[in-house]
């Protein structure tokens, strides 16, 4: 936790994790989605350009790995990274039974995102999205619609974090 190891040392993880007995990965305040300069003002962010692509190499082997915990929590996802964890959820072989995703800049989009994916996370008892929509996000209240209509069908789901978030 709070190594900044960034998205290059996360993809070095991501990388020989099938091969540990690693249950339990705590990845809290450690930068892992990054801004660098795309020298292209297009984004509409002064030439910054978001990477996932640490967070990409660690979902695609979380179901190779007998990963059970991930928090995450404290890392600037967005709703694109929501995107990419949640499509790992819904993978077959996916073990993880414990997601935090607390104060990671979710938004209502990607909170949505994650709960549309409730469903097909089999082995998932716990989930904490504490604190990621906040009274400056534009559709503040979108997502419980959507989690609300995910709840009953997420069979393996036990505790649910949502404080500190904008209903």
């Amino acid at each position: 936790s709070s190594n900044a190891i960034g998205a290059p040392g996360l993809r070095s993880i991501a990388q020989v994790l099938p091969a540990t007995a690693i249950s339990s990965l705590d990845l809290t305040r450690n930068h892992i989605c990054t801004w660098f300069s795309s020298g292209d003002d297009a984004t509409g962010l002064d030439g910054l350009d978001f990477s996932l692509a640490g967070l990409h190499a660690l979902c695609d082997a979380i179901p190779r790995s007998g990963l059970t915990a991930l928090s995450l929590r404290h890392n600037e996802l967005s709703p694109a990274g929501a995107a990419v964890i949640s499509v790992a959820l819904g993978q077959l072989g996916c073990s993880l039974i414990c997601v935090d995703l607390g104060w990671c800049t979710l938004g209502s989009e990607g909170v949505g995102v994650i709960a549309r994916a409730l469903p097909r996370a089999h082995a998932l008892a716990e989930l904490d999205l504490t604190g990621n929509v906040s009274a400056d996000d534009g559709d503040e209240g979108g997502w419980v619609p959507l989690l609300a209509e995910a709840l009953p069908r997420a069979r393996a789901l036990r505790t649910l974090g949502l404080a500190a978030n904008r209903l």
